[in-house]
Order: C-alpha cells, then structure tokens, then sequence
C-alpha cells in the first residue's frame, strides 16, 4: 500500500497538476490590483444594487412559494442580460414546456406585450416575428425526451458554452433525476451542487438555479419568506452555493397586489456583491415585467412615466 502512495505522489509531483503557487497567479494578481476588485454587475434594478448582483463564475439559488414569481424573475433577469450585455442563455425548465410557450413568456416580457391575439395588450405581426429572430440569437431551450441527470445537463451546458453562452438556468433544479437517489438523497444533493458550483467556477459562467421549498405542514407559513431551512438539504444549499435568493409575494390573497420581495440571505464576497437585505419589486402582469416604481404600473402614460424616471440613467428595466 505504501509502494502505491508513493507512486502516486511521484507520479503528482512530475506532471504538477495538482497545485499551484502565487507565483503562477502573479501577473493576474498584479493586473488585478492595478485595475482595483471588480464589483458584482447591476441586475438593472438599481434599487437592488446594494442587496443583490451578477458576477460570473457564481452559482446562485433562486427559491420562493408556489407562484411567487420565480420564473418571471429569472425570465426578466435572463431578457435584461441578453439585451444589454449580449449575453447568450441556455436554460432547462420542464415544467415551463412546451417549449413554444416557453419561448412565448421571453418574447412577452422582451415585448412587454402579449402574444395572445385576444388579449388588448397583443403585440402586431411585425414585432413578433422581430422577437422571435431576438430570443432565437439569444436563448437556447434545452430538452431531452427523458429527464438528464446533473452530468448529462452540465456537459450539454458545456457545448452550449462553446456557442457562446455563458449564463445557464435550471428551473426547477429537483427536476433533475439524481444516481441512486432511492438510497440516499442527501448525497445526490451535494455531488450535483458540487458539480453545478465546479461548472460555474472553473467555466466563468453564472448558473442560476431554482429550488422548490418543502411543502409546508401549516399554511401559515406561506405568508412567511421561505429561506435556506424550508429547502430540503437547506445546510448544503448554504455551503455550496454563491447567492441565496427568495422571491416572494407579499400578498397572494390579494391578487391585485402586485408587490413582491426579494431577499438574500447569502452572498459571497459581500464587500464586492453586496449585503443580504430585502428590496421590493412590482410586478405588472400585462407587460410580464418587474418594476422598481409601482407608477409604472397601470399608468394611463406608463412608458413616459418610465422614461422619466430613468432619464439619468444609461439603461433601465426597459
């Protein structure tokens, strides 16, 4: 056995794979203090700014109650991205599929019109066919005829990395069938996080996952915001991943409240990313688009009532 170990560190220290020195880092070091620490990237909310941004190489957890607005966030979040920064996204969510729909709810909010000839709100021909030539240079929806497990998705994440894509979203992340699950769940939670994290790391992408809370035993605590305890495995969630979000609905009886939190309970690196904290979106269902000011909603001058409000700024939520 020792001949063996000692082979092996033999065989290590002549292929010097396994480790590195500040040394090898010294020119990045160096550039890097020149340049000064790069802060996490607006989300284009700027009143989130101080509680939540994007940095690549990051693996975030999105999580939240049952139609609380996940996936329209991380639909906008994915729209805001691909419109300012160019950036490309492949995305798994079978529970948003068929895909033609799903496509549906990127052109809706890319739009801020509806696709549906019977709504009022119906965009025209013309800008249709426009957004769908927009989502098709931009998005990538992934999907298999059997559920993948976590290898299967990342090295089809990987290959969609080399056509450009560098943001991957995996909604919901329980979706995905974890090896000798029957046996132990809890193993199969921290191999995939530990895959997803090595992905987004070593790749310098980001990966936003969402996870289902466990289904609370009293309904009262859906009033409540969900956080890493109402996740199952919620230990593993907290040590592996970057960002820990929820968003949440403040009023779900209410169904003309449009109000919506989100708070971070983790963030890596907060002097560079921020501090977890709590802000408030307004979410506008005919335009399927959060806003930081709720006269943005129903407005009967809406887009100029928008446009004021972010004459100072470079960009906006659209």
């Amino acid at each position: 056995m020792m001949d063996e170990a000692n082979i092996l560190a033999e065989d290590l220290r002549a292929k010097n794979e396994f480790y590195t020195t500040a040394k090898d880092w010294s020119i990045k070091l160096i550039d890097s203090y020149g340049k000064g620490k790069q802060p996490g990237e607006t989300s284009y909310f700027s009143s989130l700014d101080d509680l939540f941004t994007l940095r690549m190489g990051f693996l975030y957890c999105f999580t939240g109650w049952p139609s609380s607005g996940k996936s329209e966030f991380l639909t906008q979040l994915a729209v805001l991205q691909a419109n300012f920064k160019r950036r490309k996204v492949a995305l798994y969510s079978p529970e948003s599929y068929p895909v033609d729909e799903f496509i549906d709810m990127f052109i809706h909010c890319y739009l801020g019109k509806s696709t549906d000839k019977r709504s009022p709100n119906v965009c025209s021909i013309e800008d249709y066919k426009k957004a769908i030539a927009w989502v098709s240079e931009y998005f990538f929806f992934c999907d298999w005829p059997e559920t993948p497990d976590s290898e299967t998705l990342i090295k089809s994440f990987d290959y969609l990395r080399g056509l450009g894509c560098s943001i991957f979203v995996v909604d919901p992340f329980n979706s995905l069938v974890t090896e000798g699950e029957d046996r132990n769940i809890a193993i199969g939670l921290k191999k995939n996080l530990t895959a997803f994290k090595r992905f987004a790391s070593q790749k310098r992408v980001m990966v936003w996952l969402v996870e289902h809370p466990r289904t609370p035993q009293d309904t009262k605590e859906y009033d409540t915001i969900p956080g890493p305890r109402n996740l199952f495995g919620g230990t593993m969630w907290w040590n592996k991943v970057d960002v820990l979000a929820t968003v949440h609905r403040v009023n779900r009886e209410d169904k003309t409240d449009r109000t919506v939190t989100l708070k971070t309970w983790k963030i890596k690196k907060q002097e560079l990313n921020g501090t977890p904290g709590e802000g408030t979106l307004y979410f506008d269902i005919k335009t399927k688009r959060y806003y930081e000011h709720v006269a943005c909603i129903d407005h009967p001058m809406s887009q100029h009532v928008i446009d004021n409000l972010y004459a100072d700024r470079d960009s906006q939520p659209f």
